[in-house]
């Protein structure tokens, strides 16, 4: 079954089933949604709080999300759920409109990727070059970096639109640091880089966050005014007219997202508001649906199978469309939490709702201990993240091997992403691509003369009949430079256009033909054209050019037209000499 007929909705879960679930499949199953629970606990938390949103939020939206998607989706081994590559997209947006601001967003992005599925457009991921993809990923990973400058440091800065001009402002303010929350970060960083990996699956995370909490409680004990900022010292959220700090031990309830807990709407009407939340979806969109897709593509490597990716467009589309309305925020699907899935095991979309009923009772059961920990241990983790994902060594080898095309390409991707945002970034790196590729397609093409004194592959050609043989495919990439070849030549009263090695024309290659064929015409010169293959003959026909040039004759061979021309030049000049 292909993409195109296969079904939308349920298609991991349908593809499981026909493979069969058993007990010890569920299993398996089971534990590896549990470790990547445990995994991505800390990465959910920080990636709320670095877009200035409560910690509850990342970890709703993994639950919520993450379910959503599992059960609609075209990826058996997908997990969804927060991801750092929305942080600076979605942070201007909560320091503007508030949490409405992003969760209205979340929605209409859902909306939009609704759209690109049930428009089968997964499939078109393919054609996003491998160079941008690696410059966008960079520039996003330095961009996070950037932006936990000051959540590592301990600055205090008013909320900006912008991660760069909050990255300026902090590199002014640097001289007020905060000792504690800069040295618990460094030790976090220190630590993430320095601790071997302890298990493929096993996260370096669940070993050093604790550990960096505890010494950061021991010299507190020691130096009372040792107190970094802290997820229970640094939020508050009310929960049934109750304030309870830092993160909630509650559930996640049903709720309008444009509207505050008192019922009055957060977010005001009007064009500017409307403009910025529509254009932020539409980048939510389009960056959710790529770095999925980048990674159900990693997945089906790994575990050689095939996911549907217009059916994953689908179930993620849903999960970001549901899940505000209980207070989550963009769903996506992350390297970090597939890879950790498939190597710890799972293999159907229960392993992704196991995760999101161990998230769940973890807010439960664990609100208290995780409220410990210090934020500048969590931007350190951010910061981390953002690292690996420059994923320098992939970059190295890509630049070693790569055409000086590419290598400007990726820098100039990284270059827009920081600068601008990743749908800049992108747009530009596919038209970049794109004229890289037209540049180069320009010499695929090829005209060769053989003139009327020479022999051709077919056989002699007659003295005044001078054949053009076209090698490659005509479009406007390389029609124009291939076709001004084609000029009348001295002492030839007729012309053959070969074209059996054309296996494509588009409208740009068949009008330049057509002016190369009255070209010739122009100048008294029989003109034919020869060996059409199918694909080319049907653009032929759909634009009717035989129709518009009476004067034009088709052949299926060269050989045909090369001793249909031979006899009527005969014919006619014995009816010259008569």
């Amino acid at each position: 079954m292909n993409s195109q007929s296969s079904p939308l909705f349920f298609t991991a879960i349908r593809a499981s089933l026909r493979e069969g679930i058993t007990g010890r499949t569920v299993l398996h199953d089971v534990l590896a949604g549990i470790v990547v629970a445990i995994i991505t606990l800390p990465l959910s938390v920080s990636q709320s709080i670095a877009m200035g949103l409560p910690p509850q939020y990342g970890l709703y939206t993994s639950i919520i999300g993450g379910a959503v998607a599992a059960i609609f989706g075209g990826c058996r081994f997908q997990v969804g759920g927060t991801s750092a590559t929305f942080v600076i997209l979605l942070t201007p947006i909560v320091a503007e409109f508030g949490p409405a601001g992003i969760l209205v967003s979340s929605c209409c992005a859902g909306v939009v990727l609704l759209l690109f599925g049930l428009l089968r457009l997964g499939d078109l991921i393919s054609f996003i070059p491998f160079s941008v993809i690696l410059g966008f990923t960079m520039g996003l990973g330095i961009s996070i970096m950037m932006h936990q400058s000051a959540n590592f440091l301990g600055v205090k800065l008013v909320p900006q639109p912008d991660y760069l001009e909050s990255f300026y402002q902090c590199t002014l303010q640097v001289n007020t640091l905060v000792l504690s929350d800069t040295t618990i970060g460094a030790l976090t960083l220190i630590l993430l880089f320095v601790i071997p990996q302890i298990h493929h699956w096993f996260p370096k995370s669940l070993v050093v966050l604790p550990l960096v909490t505890a010494i950061s409680f021991a010299i507190h004990h020691f130096v009372p005014s040792w107190q970094p900022a802290t997820i229970g010292s640094h939020f508050k959220s009310t929960i049934n007219g109750t304030v309870t700090s830092g993160l909630p031990q509650d559930l996640p309830s049903l709720i309008l997202p444009w509207v505050n807990s008192s019922g009055f709407s957060q977010l005001q009407c009007n064009f500017s508001t409307i403009h910025t939340l529509i254009k932020t979806s539409i980048s939510v969109a389009i960056l959710i649906a790529v770095e999925t897709l980048m990674t159900a593509v990693f997945a089906d490597r790994q575990t050689k199978t095939r996911h549907n990716p217009s059916g994953e467009l689908v179930g993620f589309g849903l999960a970001n469309l549901i899940s505000p309305f209980f207070g989550g925020f963009c769903t996506g699907g992350t390297m970090i939490r597939t890879t950790s899935n498939i190597r710890a095991g799972g293999r159907t979309p229960i392993a992704s709702l196991s995760h999101c009923t161990f998230l769940l009772i973890v807010i439960l059961t664990l609100a208290p201990t995780i409220n410990l920990l210090p934020l500048s241990t969590l931007a350190a983790l951010l910061i981390w993240v953002g690292w690996n994902m420059c994923n320098f060594p992939v970059i190295g080898a890509f630049l070693r091997g790569a055409p000086n095309g590419d290598r400007a390409l990726l820098f100039t991707c990284c270059g827009l992403t920081v600068a601008f945002n990743m749908v800049v970034a992108i747009v530009v790196g596919i038209i970049l691509a794109s004229v890289f590729f037209m540049q180069r397609m320009s010499s695929v093409s090829t005209v060769e003369l053989l003139p009327s004194d020479q022999s051709g592959a077919v056989g002699e050609v007659s003295r005044g009949i001078d054949r053009f043989d076209i090698h490659g495919p005509l479009f406007f990439g390389s029609a124009q430079k291939s076709l001004e070849v084609i000029q009348p030549m001295k002492d030839g009263y007729a012309a053959i256009i070969d074209l059996s090695d054309v296996p494509f024309i588009d409208s740009t290659g068949i009008m330049l033909l057509q002016e190369a064929v009255e070209r010739l015409h122009a100048d008294n010169i029989t003109v034919v054209i020869s060996a059409i293959q199918s694909s080319t003959e049907f653009s032929l026909k759909k634009a009717q050019f035989l129709e518009l040039h009476p004067y034009l004759r088709a052949f299926k061979s060269t050989e045909e037209a090369i001793d249909t021309l031979k006899r009527e030049n005969v014919s006619n000049s014995a009816n010259t000499r008569t």
